[in-house]
């Protein structure tokens, strides 16, 4: 089985129809169909290599698929894409990078505006570092703080929590629970996350399954 239909209403935000996408010759996802709604939240579970990183850049509009399609439906705004590892230059200070941000998504530069998320999520002490001097897990936090602070619609995080914490982990899945313009997250790992709180979805073999 290779589709799922999350949807709490008629009109997704977000469907992929029949998404397959091939490296070369190697096909990383198969058929996946997918509509993803309004207050969604997802957690992809998959094995090194089975495609959910793939999935999440289709899903986020980052990469194109092979086959198939990516609709936007009742989304109005972008979808904001955490990685796995990176999302910010390491040559720049945070501060830096969030005006790079700011810049591709025509955002209002004020700096005011702009720190909340820095300050919920403790790495407001960073924002004049260099982000090359900066710990994996702070880097990963500042990343976030930087695509929160240009208000997407969505958002999708490839192993959110890898190099984070407990404590940190905590407040982080707090501020994004907390964040009131996401209409939907989608998460991926290697293990079941917050069953309470996340529809739990497997990636077997470029396929979906609940």
């Amino acid at each position: 089985m290779s589709s799922l239909d999350l949807s709490h209403d008629s009109s997704p935000l977000i469907v992929l129809s029949n998404v397959s996408k091939l490296y070369g010759k190697k096909q990383v996802l198969h058929k996946v169909n997918l509509a993803v709604c309004a207050q969604d939240r997802v957690n992809i579970v998959g094995a090194n290599g089975s495609g959910k990183s793939t999935l999440l850049r289709v899903l986020a509009g980052i990469s194109t698929p092979s086959e198939g399609a990516r609709t936007i439906g009742r989304l109005n705004g972008a979808v904001g894409f955490l990685p796995a590892k990176g999302g910010l230059y390491q040559s720049l200070t945070v501060a830096e990078n969030l005006a790079v941000y700011q810049a591709l998504n025509n955002e209002d530069c004020t700096p005011s505006k702009n720190l909340t998320f820095f300050e919920n999520l403790g790495v407001m002490s960073y924002f004049d570092v260099p982000v090359a001097n900066l710990s994996t897990g702070s880097q990963k936090l500042c990343a976030l703080a930087c695509i929160l602070s240009v208000k997407p619609m969505g958002l999708v995080c490839d192993e959110p929590f890898a190099g984070i914490d407990p404590h940190n982990g905590e407040r982080m899945l707090q501020c994004l629970l907390d964040v009131p313009f996401l209409q939907f997250l989608v998460f991926a790992g290697h293990e079941v996350f917050q069953p309470e709180l996340f529809v739990q979805m497997s990636l077997v073999n470029g396929g979906i399954t609940v």
